[in-house]
C-alpha cells in the first residue's frame, strides 16, 4: 500500500537482520530486536545481541505480501478488484462512495470537510477510539467539578 515506505524499510531490514531474518522462502514472520531476556520460549529463537527470531512463515501474513508486491508491479490486483461487480457492489453496500466507485460520466462527489481534531489526532499517532472519547470526556467532567461554582 504504501511502496516508498515499504521498500527502503525492507532492504534495511534485510541489511541489518537478514542473516537472522531471511531464509530460503524470504522474511520469516517476525522479530524483536529488543527482546533480551533469558526465558524459555514457546516459538521462535533468541539470536545474541539480535534479539527474538521468529521461527516459521505464516501464510496469512505471506499472502497480502505476494498480492502487494504483484500490485506493485503491475496493478493487476487493484485492476482485477476495481472491475469486479461484486466487490464494487460490497463497498457500495457497505456506503463507500466516490473515487473509482464513481460511475464513469458522474462528476465526482464533494470534498467531505476536514474533521480538525481527528487530523491533530491521526498527525500525533493517537489512535480515534470510544476508549480515547470515554476518557476524554471523563477527563472533561473531572476538571468541570473541580471548578468554583458561582452563586
Amino acid at each position: 500500500f504504501a511502496p516508498e515506505e515499504v521498500i527502503p524499510a525492507t532492504l534495511e531490514m534485510h541489511k541489518r537482520y537478514g542473516d537472522y531474518l531471511y531464509s530460503s522462502y524470504g522474511f520469516l514472520d517476525s522479530f524483536n530486536p529488543s527482546f533480551n531476556f533469558d526465558i524459555p520460549l514457546k516459538t521462535g529463537r533468541i539470536v545474541p545481541d539480535r534479539g527474538w527470531v521468529a521461527s516459521d512463515y505464516i501464510g496469512i501474513d505471506q499472502g497480502p505480501i505476494l498480492t502487494m508486491i504483484a500490485n506493485y508491479r503491475n496493478d493487476f490486483v487493484w485492476d482485477t478488484m476495481k472491475n469486479n461487480p461484486h466487490i464494487r457492489r460490497g463497498l457500495e453496500r457497505a456506503g463507500f462512495s466516490g473515487g473509482w466507485l464513481t460511475p464513469e460520466g458522474e462528476d465526482q462527489p464533494m470534498e467531505l470537510q476536514k474533521d480538525e481534531k481527528a487530523a491533530a489526532a491521526r498527525s500525533m499517532g493517537i489512535a480515534e477510539s470510544r476508549a480515547a472519547a470515554a476518557q476524554e470526556q471523563k477527563n472533561n467532567s473531572n476538571s468541570n467539578r473541580n471548578q468554583p461554582q458561582g452563586k
